[in-house]
């Protein structure tokens, strides 16, 4: 084993013995620790697949060949690694990856995509290995100005969230050490945020709707909160059961979610027993399938479509249970996601609460002199929109001066 180590002057270095003799690998002076200590992961690697005569691992030799150009010679000089050579099978490897990895048909396209991006930059295995923060920020760069078709901000910043999630799926699987794309933003998510839709309001909605699919598929969308159309595209109907049904590829992983009442009642009187998929016609067309046909629906009978048609019905979905205080280790399970990632996109604030703390605020006004609970601002301020803000402002404004 080595040892990291720091002398009086600042010069970092690393202590190992190799073939019987104690040797050095100088860093250089103040190199950070933290950096250090990854080297002295690598050089131990290097040093334990000389001493046992095994080949290192396509992470280690990718992590290698990360290192400082100066390092990298050290590293040659005393015989751990040779450079000359290349690594094979990397960029096959994350291909394969992609196509061996356990999620939905759409969200693999889009990884597909992502990846094909940037396959047009680093078009060999060694620029691919050696790109780092910079390099990924001047590939954002690429894709926001390149000549033949300059992308959308919102295209690049669903390629960076793709091919960060891709690139922490090799590191797990033991392709890379090292994730280019993490802290790394690109693009702008330039879409309006998701409203809440109320039940009256999505039910108008499920009613004028021709073909009893669609019915079916706003009924989970708003009523079990999927992800749409990708966590409904490969349901069979035997992964419903009589209370719950699975998700097999979501976004996050497979989960289980309970057969709510009124998804129930929907699959009992829209379901097709003819197919092995619960949602046929979904399954067998393009992504946008759900989307078009909602929207079209709606313009033809003159009702305007909220923003983010589908992810609202989601993200109300999740309202109306993150506002029951069930546990968030609940919600985490039957959602598929994370309490910060719930209150940062999808909880919204609905009338019924602003009400509530407008009614607490004109309550606590007379015995305090027109001050609002504290409290009670401080859970719900940070889910609340500008205009949102304004509003309450100008509502309790109003009940205090009366």
């Amino acid at each position: 084993m080595s040892s990291l180590y720091a002398t009086d002057g600042g010069a970092v270095k690393i202590g190992y013995v190799f073939n019987g003799k104690s040797k050095v690998l100088h860093l250089g002076k103040n190199f950070p620790l933290r950096e250090g200590r990854e080297i002295q992961r690598l050089l131990d690697l290097a040093v334990a697949s000389k001493i046992v005569g095994e080949s290192l691992s396509v992470a280690a030799v990718n992590g290698l060949k990360r290192l400082p150009e100066r390092i990298r010679e050290s590293f040659r000089r005393q015989g751990l690694f040779d450079f000359g050579g290349s690594v094979v099978g990397t960029f096959g490897d994350l291909g394969r990856l992609i196509e061996n990895w356990d999620v939905s048909r759409d969200m693999k396209r889009h990884y597909r995509d992502a990846y094909r991006h940037l396959l047009e930059v680093y078009e060999t295995t060694d620029a691919l290995l050696l790109m780092d923060k910079d390099a990924a920020v001047d590939f954002a760069d690429y894709l926001l100005r390149k000549r033949n078709c300059r992308l959308a901000e919102k295209t690049v910043y669903n390629d960076f969230n793709a091919l960060r999630r891709l690139f922490d799926h090799a590191q797990e699987k033991g392709l890379t050490l090292y994730n280019p794309f993490q802290g790394v933003k690109a693009g702008r998510d330039a879409g309006e945020p998701s409203v809440y839709v109320s039940r009256e309001t999505v039910d108008r909605v499920i009613d004028i709707c021709r073909k009893p699919e669609m019915r079916l598929a706003l009924t989970f969308a708003r009523y079990a909160g999927v992800r749409m159309p990708s966590e409904i595209k490969d349901l069979r109907r035997e992964d419903v059961e009589s209370d719950r049904f699975h998700v097999r590829k979501g976004k996050t992983g497979a989960r289980t979610i309970p057969l709510f009442p009124r998804v129930a009642a929907a699959l009992s009187k829209y379901g097709n027993d003819n197919s092995e998929w619960v949602f046929p016609e979904v399954h067998a067309k393009a992504e946008n399938f759900v989307y078009d046909q909602v929207k079209r629906t709606m313009l033809r009978h003159g009702m305007e479509p909220w923003p983010k048609l589908m992810n609202s019905l989601r993200a109300s979905c999740i309202t109306e249970f993150a506002h029951k205080n069930f546990h968030e280790v609940t919600l985490n399970a039957v959602f598929g996601n994370s309490e910060r990632i719930r209150k940062k996109h999808y909880v919204k604030i609905r009338d019924e609460e602003i009400r509530s703390l407008i009614d607490a605020g004109n309550s606590e006004s007379s015995k305090r002199g027109g001050t609002v609970p504290v409290d009670l601002l401080s859970q719900l301020l940070p889910l609340l929109s500008k205009e949102e803000v304004l509003r309450l402002w100008e509502d309790s404004r109003t009940y205090i001066e009366r």
